[in-house]
């Protein structure tokens, strides 16, 4: 069994670090003022995953955290730091599933009020209206 009292201390030091990386300053906090701070949604980290067999993670997935559930997560070394093209790739991903959301929700409440809406053959699939298209078998060639 791993020593707790020993993880715990690696994830206070990991805390204060990702802390002291937001460039706020932490300096004045009691151990227990940081904790809170660490915990708080208003300091969001963010982490990749890595792949593990055996934890069965699947690597290169995005995630915001809170800085304490990002000093876990390091120290138990199934998640990094996410790069700067990391974090941008998650928010237009983000962005995307939102507008495809919105969409659906704008033609719900259009649908509820007898109005009946197109949307172009791209959206429909990506709102999983219609089926993906097949790609086209290639013609037989003549002999």
């Amino acid at each position: 069994m791993p020593d707790i009292a020993r993880y715990w201390s690696l994830v206070a030091e990991q805390r204060t670090k990702l802390l002291r990386q937001t460039g706020l300053d932490v300096s004045g906090l009691t151990a227990a003022e940081m904790k809170h701070f660490a915990k708080s949604d208003a300091n969001v980290i963010y982490i990749t995953s890595l792949t593990s067999e055996i934890d069965a993670l699947v690597g290169g997935r995005v995630f915001g955290v809170t800085v304490e559930l990002a000093a876990q997560r390091i120290i138990e070394q199934s998640h990094r730091l996410a790069s700067e093209e990391e974090i941008k790739r998650y928010h237009d991903e983000q962005d995307a599933r939102n507008r495809i959301c919105n969409e659906i929700e704008a033609r719900k409440r259009m649908e509820k009020g007898g109005v009946q809406v197109s949307v172009d053959r791209d959206t429909a699939e990506a709102m999983g209206i219609v089926p993906p298209r097949a790609t086209p078998k290639p013609a037989p060639k003549e002999k």
